[in-house]
């Protein structure tokens, strides 16, 4: 129930009241990965992105099963890497690893799906075959929603990889 209260507040964007429902559930049940997960977006809404990372990552150990918080994960990573705050080789097992899992519980996560494709467009300047696995990935998302805006953003951004800049602001 409280965790409920909390999914009500934070959805009717009164953050805070919404936090102390969470934190509530957590006093009931500490493993409560869904509140640990929503906790976690009301701190990176909140500008607090280390306290956020935190409780993604107490999600995913309470339930591995967590989708919200292992795409969350594997954004903040991909961001890293896109702003050379991380290499690809050193992420790029851990966010296949958070995808992969997001997609073994929602085979129709289209976020999973084009956050996929991001990462595969990371170093493709060295492999020009990852934007073909790129490409692949939007193509699987946008079957299952093809109004998911953060899906034509990324497309855009594979079709700007591929100098099609026209195609790339349709899409955009």
């Amino acid at each position: 129930a409280r965790f409920n209260a909390g999914l009500a507040l934070q959805a009717c964007a009164m953050n805070k009241p919404a936090e102390a429902q969470y934190k509530l559930a957590l006093k009931i049940n500490p493993g409560h990965a869904p509140s640990l997960s929503n906790l976690g977006e009301i701190y990176f809404k909140g500008g607090n992105e280390s306290v956020a990372k935190k409780y993604w990552t107490q999600a995913v150990t309470a339930n591995a099963k967590i989708v919200a918080a292992r795409n969350n994960l594997a954004w903040l990573d991909i961001r890293d890497i896109r702003d050379g705050n991380a290499s690809l080789a050193s992420l790029e097992k851990q966010i296949k690893g958070n995808l992969s899992s997001a997609l073994a519980v929602d085979n129709d996560n289209v976020e999973a799906y084009t956050l996929y494709g991001l990462l595969y467009m990371q170093g493709a300047e060295k492999n020009k075959s990852r934007l073909t696995l790129a490409k692949l990935l939007l193509e699987k998302g946008e079957e299952i929603n093809a109004d998911y805006a953060p899906l034509h953003n990324a497309k855009g951004l594979l079709l700007l990889k591929q100098d099609n800049v026209p195609k790339a602001l349709i899409s955009f």
